[in-house]
């Protein structure tokens, strides 16, 4: 398992995501499963795309017609956030 943090401020830098992704993007090969705890999150809304490597294709494809039944307005958005069909 391996973490990269970044430190000094309440709300890391702007620079600091990018620096992270280099990381992540190098050690893809070797990922094994997917953990939510493993997320990259500095607050601001995770990129779909990466929402979507969290699942297996049809877990995402039913946990967005949950969404689309249940929250259809998109109410429960934060974070790692699977969009309703109809919400961009």
């Amino acid at each position: 398992m391996l973490r990269v943090t970044t430190g000094g401020t309440a709300t890391p830098s702007t620079s600091a995501r990018p620096v992270h992704q280099k990381v992540y993007d190098a050690l893809k090969p070797w990922t094994v499963g997917r953990s939510l705890n493993s997320v990259y999150s500095d607050g601001a809304p995770v990129p779909e795309e990466q929402v979507r490597e969290l699942f297996a294709a049809e877990d995402f494809e039913r946990l967005r017609r949950v969404k689309t039944l249940y929250d259809p307005h998109n109410l429960f958005r934060f974070t790692h956030n699977v969009r309703p069909k109809g919400v961009s």
